[in-house]
């Protein structure tokens, strides 16, 4: 398998498994919401809606308005630790990716954990048509969004004379909005941290990454926006577009996410010439794809090519006698990028274990038989803790 296209299967296997990280934290949120929800209610009974303009009523909607408002922001400083944390996993697996799909033992650029920090709490990420915030941001915007909606229900409620039962049931709907909004902003964040990780560590390696590619689930949830960016090809470093295949990514500076809760992924695609040169600083490379490290000998290879002509050659053609040999190395060794253009071509060309993993034993037989992609959810409801996914 050439290095492009290992790179390829890492990146998609690990989106994956991410994803099932993500619905991991989507349970933790929405167990921490519940917790609030229930001394929310808990306050909801004390309140007599016959003397809500009481200073003391008052002051009871004040110290529910509060205590929900604390309790949200709390997931919002949660969520930026954690994403912390990932940020540091994602490094860590995008220099492995790296290591086990190149066949060169190399030294690999790492970001420093500045960078990672900044990229968490400093960034912002799109959210919708015409929102972009930082995490933090988000997080403020779902507290006060609670806090409104859960004020308009009781105060609702009250102006139509109802009884404690029908205010609280309004106020159930209110949280169950701030429950969506958590699940997106907290799936949105994790893909928002991956791919932005990512990118960090192949611009610190644009001597051997040429590009990325935005990568999209083609199935029946993919939005227009994603769908019309997949394959779709922007430079890394400080190359320009002319330098990378078409179709090109528009506006170059793209990234995901797209939109809330989106799934697509940048996969880098590597550089032959790129690590040839930087594999040929010395003029042996050691082969680390295979158990027992294989050692190539450029040079001895050279030499033996060129025969007896070898000792009639100058310092000069000897160099490019050697090139030749590592350029051809690079050509067949690192290949190409991966011309599968849909995520339902990609999972079709893995092991049924993996098939099994991903659909489940029951959809993967479908699957296999011919059913597409988008018949069913592409997620059997699995989940992984950072512990979890870091170890995987």
């Amino acid at each position: 398998m050439s290095a492009n296209k290992a790179l390829y299967d890492d990146s998609l296997r690990h989106a994956i498994a991410l994803r099932r990280y993500s619905t991991g934290e989507v349970k933790q949120v929405l167990k921490l919401l519940g917790r609030s929800e229930d001394e929310l209610m808990a306050k909801l009974v004390k309140l007599d809606p016959a003397r809500f303009s009481t200073k003391r009523q008052q002051a009871l909607l004040a110290d529910i308005q509060a205590a929900r408002v604390e309790a949200v922001r709390e997931l919002g400083r949660r969520s930026g630790k954690e994403m912390t944390k990932l940020a540091k996993v994602e490094q860590d697996f995008n220099i492995t990716s790296l290591k086990r799909s190149i066949p060169a033992s190399l030294e690999y650029a790492r970001v420093s954990t500045d960078v990672l920090r900044e990229l968490v709490t400093t960034r912002p990420f799109a959210g919708g048509t015409n929102a972009a915030r930082t995490l933090g941001q988000w997080w403020e915007g779902v507290a006060r969004a609670d806090q409104q909606r859960i004020t308009d229900a009781i105060q609702l409620g009250v102006t139509q004379g109802e009884d404690i039962p029908s205010i609280t049931r309004r106020v159930m709907q209110a949280t169950d909005m701030t429950r969506n909004n958590a699940e997106a902003v907290t799936r949105t964040a994790v893909n928002h941290v991956s791919n932005g990780v990512r990118e960090r560590v192949m611009d610190a390696n644009s001597d051997i990454v040429a590009y990325e590619t935005w990568v999209s689930t083609l199935d029946g949830r993919t939005t227009l926006i994603c769908a019309s960016r997949d394959g779709h090809n922007t430079p890394i470093g400080d190359r320009k577009q002319s330098d990378i295949p078409t179709p090109h990514l528009e506006p170059a500076g793209a990234r995901p996410p797209a939109h809330p809760q989106c799934r697509s992924v940048m996969v880098p695609v590597l550089d032959g010439e790129g690590l040839a040169r930087k594999a040929g600083n010395r003029p042996t490379v050691v082969d680390a794809r295979t158990r027992k490290e294989r050692e190539r000998d450029f040079r001895a290879e050279a030499k033996e090519a060129a025969g007896r002509k070898w000792s009639d050659m100058s310092d000069t053609e000897r160099r490019r006698a050697i090139t030749r040999v590592r350029d051809t190395w690079a050509e067949e060794a690192i290949g190409t990028a991966s011309t599968q253009t849909t995520y339902d071509e990609w999972l079709r060309g893995q092991d049924a274990d993996f098939q099994n993993d991903v659909l489940g034993p029951a959809r993967a037989d479908m699957f296999r038989s011919g059913t597409k992609l988008d018949q069913f959810l592409d997620d059997t409801g699995k989940t992984l803790t950072l512990d979890e996914l870091e170890r995987r």
